[in-house]
């Protein structure tokens, strides 16, 4: 069964963040090879990030693994998520490990892959505290006049973020792209102590009121949801 790994920064439900940018990169690993992609992440590529972190030159890193899973797909998608400090696009030489380390590390981490592609994007909003445990990662397709009417009705609904249990909430306009198909441009993330209150917040079948009926059809009107995804949280440095 197809496995989904998500790396993302738990600041993203941070009020600091507001306006800040972070940077996707989606990696396509074999299922063969998961359980060795992981491993290296945790003892060797981790390292690294929080050595960077530790000099200052990058801010987050986090490591999610997503649970509703496609059937027969023979790769496992990763998503690494960097909240870099401005100015240091590149890190300084790592005095933990020997350049010879690093090669073969990157030489056996191509090997495991299938293919790439990576996203800019800016952090609009959030609230709520970190870390969570799960998160739900919605992913919306808004067209280019209501962009602004989008952003202020999600802006306006975040302070709600702890209905049905969430413990915190964030969205972010997608700004640049490269080997991911263009069916989105926002992303939404609603956060959760436990896989448990995503079912309970799901099996709830609320009876709405007239003023919510018709502001969940503006919504509708509004953007497109194309994808969601459940995310538990594995590494975070």
């Amino acid at each position: 069964m197809k496995q989904l790994i998500l790396f993302i920064t738990t600041f993203i439900i941070s009020i600091n963040l507001y306006s800040q940018r972070a940077y996707f990169d989606y990696v396509y690993v074999n299922n063969i090879d998961v359980e060795e992609h992981i491993n290296a992440e945790k003892t060797f590529w981790s390292k690294l990030h929080k050595e960077a972190i530790d000099r200052k030159e990058k801010n987050s890193w986090d490591m999610w693994q997503f649970r509703n899973n496609g059937p027969g797909d023979p790769t496992t998608l990763f998503l690494y998520v960097h909240f870099n400090k401005p100015g240091f696009d590149t890190y300084s030489k790592s005095k933990i490990f020997s350049q010879d380390e690093i090669s073969i590390e990157t030489e056996k981490y191509l090997k495991r892959v299938v293919r790439t592609g990576n996203l800019t994007v800016s952090f609009k909003d959030s609230y709520g505290t970190t870390p969570a445990k799960f998160l739900v990662a919605n992913y919306m397709k808004v067209d280019g006049f209501d962009m602004y009417d989008y952003e202020m009705m999600e802006k306006q609904l975040g302070p709600n973020y702890s209905e049905n249990g969430r413990v915190g909430w964030s969205f972010a306009k997608v700004l640049t792209r490269l080997g991911e198909k263009n069916r989105y441009n926002y992303i939404t993330h609603d956060f959760y102590n436990s896989f448990e209150e995503i079912l309970n917040a799901r099996e709830i079948t609320p009876k709405l009121t007239k003023d919510q009926i018709d502001g969940w059809k503006q919504m509708l009107n509004l953007r497109t949801q194309v994808n969601t995804q459940i995310g538990e949280l594995i590494i975070s440095e």
